[in-house]
């Protein structure tokens, strides 16, 4: 800045004493357009003095001089026709929407593995094989096992069903012998109550008796009922505990089988190998590999807090990268994350920029040549717009309510130096950093003051041709 001093003076001196230069009224003073029209205006210029003189600063930057300070004049651009519609610009790494994590839950050594990284595979396409001899022996042993069991349990079935034959045998047994103990005092109690030389005593004791036989009956009814509930009780006991044990067996079998029908690990989608985690001889835990389809590809972004409120999902994306210099390639917003966790910003801060901890996804339409993890500039497109005759901003200022901007007509004999006239625009929409602007007095291809508190009307002076090449990233937002 020191060395534009002498040029500051120099051109603040000639403007005070030009007396070209008309003084202007209050209501007829230059006024910018409105700041909601605007893209960056640094806030209060009439109202704080330390303000007014960032803008001179700015002013005289535009006003630039030579690599010896010489003074190149006023800066003007072309009236072009421009895009115009609103955008965001982020950055973020190319992705892959399918990434599938290989996994085992089988404890054996990888017996052989047919792929490194960096491979493309196929689905279907077998990545390793595991070492199943241990498990083959294991399958054996409990199938014997089960062989042997089941003979053993054979034999200790027929051994309870013939404890259970005999205990209803052996009942039915005892009741008839009781019944047939019970027909016989019966007898004797009838023959005896018959008898008429018989004594009452006689006849209450053949009674008596026959009341007893008939108790003995039920007794043994009843003992031999148990008999037989106690043989067939024993009989479920050992079904169920054989169940269990049976049960228990199967499971683990069944477990050995489906290990032993997963010791070949084959792709379950197309894509590269991106994380390998075994080896030949090793006995894996958790994840074996990753595999990334890179056919379907993304963009994890981070979104600034003022922007996030205006993207939604479906919007465009254009995409460009250092390694296609001259390529464009399309995207969709697909998704918008408009929360902020403490992981979203440390995926953003892996991906691209972090944003405020806001982020979006774009699937990539068209992507071929991109590579994942290649890092791209992504163009997310806000409003649609279409080609317009445009200035930027900055060149538009308002007079009594009418907006207008200083053309610069270059001198015929000298075509460094032009006047500048003052020419009415009605301003349009905005966009990035132009707003179009339609004037039955303007036309693409005339030039038009960067900033027009640089000069005044009929002025006449020394001009350079900018055409935005000195505005950054930043200046546009």
């Amino acid at each position: 800045m020191s060395e534009k001093t002498p040029n500051i003076e120099k051109i603040t001196a000639r403007k005070a004493s030009d007396p070209k230069a008309p003084e202007q009224k209050a209501t007829g003073a230059k006024k910018k357009l409105d700041p909601k029209k605007k893209k960056w205006l640094i806030a209060g210029i009439a109202l704080l003095l330390v303000a007014a003189v960032a803008v001179t600063a700015v002013v005289l930057h535009k006003r630039r001089g030579g690599g010896d300070g010489e003074d190149m004049g006023v800066e003007v651009v072309t009236v072009s026709e421009q895009d115009m519609s609103q955008s965001i610009s982020v950055t973020g790494k190319v992705a892959s929407s399918k990434t599938m994590t290989v996994t085992s839950d089988l404890a054996a050594k990888v017996k052989t593995l047919n792929v490194e990284l960096g491979d493309h595979v196929k689905k279907g396409d077998v990545l390793l094989t595991f070492d199943i001899s241990d498990i083959n022996e294991q399958i054996k042993t409990l199938e014997k096992q089960t062989s042997d069991a089941e003979k053993a349990k054979a034999r200790e079935k027929a051994k309870l069903q013939r404890a259970l034959d005999q205990a209803v045998a052996d009942g039915n047994e005892a009741v008839k012998d009781a019944a047939a103990e019970a027909d016989k005092a019966y007898q004797v109690w009838a023959k005896t109550a018959a008898d008429p030389e018989a004594e009452a005593e006689e006849v209450d004791a053949a009674k008596e008796a026959y009341y007893a036989a008939e108790k003995a009956v039920n007794a043994a009814a009843k003992e031999g009922n148990a008999a037989v509930a106690a043989a067939q009780e024993a009989i479920e006991d050992a079904e169920y505990a054989s169940s269990d044990d049976d049960n228990d067996t199967a499971k683990e079998l069944a477990k050995l089988y489906r290990q032993r029908n997963n010791a070949t690990v084959k792709a379950e989608q197309d894509g590269i190998v991106t994380q390998l985690n075994t080896s030949v001889g090793s006995t894996p835990e958790g994840a074996l590999m990753r595999i990334e389809d890179d056919t379907a590809l993304t963009i994890q972004v981070g979104v600034k807090t003022k922007d996030i409120v205006r993207l939604e999902k479906g919007m465009r994306a254009e995409l460009t990268t250092d390694a296609y210099p001259d390529k464009t390639f399309s995207g969709t917003v697909t998704k918008v994350v408009n929360f902020t966790s403490s992981d979203a910003g440390m995926a953003g801060g892996e991906n691209g920029d972090t944003g405020d901890g806001y982020r979006a996804n774009i699937t990539i339409d068209e992507g071929d040549g991109l590579l994942l993890g290649m890092g791209v500039k992504v163009k997310i497109f806000l409003q649609e717009g279409e080609e317009a005759m445009a200035v930027p901003y900055d060149s538009i200022f308002e007079e009594d309510g009418t907006s207008y901007v200083y053309r610069a007509v270059p001198d015929e004999k000298d075509p460094e130096t032009a006047t500048f006239e003052k020419v009415r625009v009605n301003p349009g929409e905005p966009g990035d950093y132009y707003t179009s602007v339609a004037s039955e007095e303007l036309s693409v291809g005339d030039l038009v003051v960067s900033l027009p508190d640089m000069v005044t009307e009929g002025e006449t002076g020394a001009f350079f041709v900018s055409d935005g090449e000195n505005f950054t990233e930043e200046e546009t937002e």
